[in-house]
C-alpha cells in the first residue's frame, strides 16, 4: 500500500514539475503585446487601434470574446475588415488571456461586463457599440489539484481536434490556435476562470434573458444555420422576440464562428448598424 501512494505521488509530482515548466514556456512565450488598466479591482489587457483621422462621429466598437479564447480571436477575425478611421477596442475578460480575476463574483458575466464597463470608462468612453461571441465549452468545474497536474497534458493533445470541432462545418483558420495564443488557456489559473464561468452560465443567462426586453438600443443578431454550439432556435430566436429594435441576419451553412469564416459579411452588418445610429442621432 506504501508502495502504490509513493507511485501516486510521483506521477501526481512529475505532472505538477511538467505543468509549471509549460506554464512558464507558455508566459513567456505568449506575453501581452496590449495595454493594461487597473479597474473594479483587477488588471485587464486589451488592445485598441485607434483612429488615424478625426473620428466621424463614430462610436468605439468593443469586442468581447467567447468561452476558452481571448481578446485576439475577434482581433484576428475583424481587425482587417475595418480601416484605421474606426477605433477598435479588444478586450481580455476578467481571468482570460493577460486579464487578471481576483474574486469569485467575476465567474459571473454581468461581473464581467461591469468591469469592462469601467474601463471603458477609465478611457473616457461613454458611448460604444459592442460586438460578442458566445462560445460554450463543455468543461468540468476543476480543482486546483487536476488544473495542476491533467488539465494542461491532455489539453494540449486535444487541442486541433477541438478547435475543428467548434468551428465545424467550416474550417478553422491555419495556425488558428497559435495566432490566439490558445496555450494561454490551458494555464491552471486560466483554465479554472474558464470553467467556472461555463460551470453555472445557463443559470446566469436564465436570469440576464429575463432583462433582455428592457434594451432599447437598436441590435443586429447574426447566426448560423450550421451552429451546434449554441442553437440559433434556442438564443437567435430568443433575443429576435427579447430585443425592442432587433434585425437578424442568417448565415447559410455557417458554424459557429462565422466571424472567421463569414468576417466580411459581418462586419458590414456592423457598419450598417453603426450608420443608422449615427444618421438616428439628433442635430446639435
Amino acid at each position: 500500500m506504501q508502495n502504490v501512494l509513493l507511485i501516486i505521488f510521483g506521477v501526481i509530482s512529475i505532472l505538477a514539475l511538467y505543468t509549471g515548466f509549460r506554464v512558464w514556456q507558455t508566459e513567456k512565450r505568449h506575453g501581452p503585446t496590449g495595454e493594461f488598466r487597473t479597474v473594479d479591482g483587477v488588471l485587464l489587457h486589451f488592445h485598441r487601434r485607434m483612429p488615424s483621422s478625426v473620428p466621424q462621429g463614430l462610436p468605439p466598437l468593443v469586442f468581447i470574446h467567447g468561452a476558452s479564447g481571448n481578446a485576439l480571436d475577434p482581433m484576428i477575425a475583424f481587425l482587417d475588415h475595418f480601416d484605421d478611421a474606426y477605433d477598435l477596442i479588444f478586450v481580455d475578460r476578467p481571468g482570460h488571456g493577460h486579464s487578471e480575476r481576483k474574486a469569485a463574483k467575476h465567474s459571473d458575466p454581468m461581473q464581467q461586463a461591469q468591469s469592462i464597463s469601467a474601463l471603458l470608462g477609465a478611457l473616457g468612453i461613454s458611448k460604444y457599440i459592442v460586438v460578442g461571441h458566445s462560445r460554450v465549452a463543455a468543461l468540468p468545474v476543476v480543482g486546483f489539484l487536476f488544473s495542476w497536474t491533467i488539465t494542461l497534458p491532455v489539453a494540449e493533445r486535444l487541442a486541433n481536434a477541438s478547435i475543428q470541432g467548434v468551428f465545424s462545418p467550416d474550417a478553422a483558420p491555419v495556425d488558428y490556435g497559435e495566432e490566439v495564443k490558445l496555450p494561454l488557456l490551458f494555464r491552471p489559473s486560466s483554465f479554472r476562470a474558464n470553467a467556472q464561468d461555463v460551470a453555472n452560465l445557463n443559470v446566469r443567462l436564465a436570469e440576464q434573458s429575463r432583462r433582455y426586453s428592457e434594451i432599447v438600443q437598436p441590435a443586429v443578431v447574426i447566426t448560423g444555420t450550421k451552429d451546434s454550439v449554441v442553437w440559433p432556435s434556442i438564443h437567435s430566436d430568443g433575443l429576435m422576440r427579447d430585443l425592442q429594435d432587433a434585425r437578424m441576419v442568417v448565415l447559410e451553412g455557417a458554424g459557429h464562428m462565422p466571424h472567421h469564416s463569414h468576417g466580411a459579411q459581418i462586419s458590414k452588418e456592423i457598419k450598417t448598424l453603426m450608420m443608422s445610429l449615427r444618421s438616428e442621432r439628433p442635430p446639435n
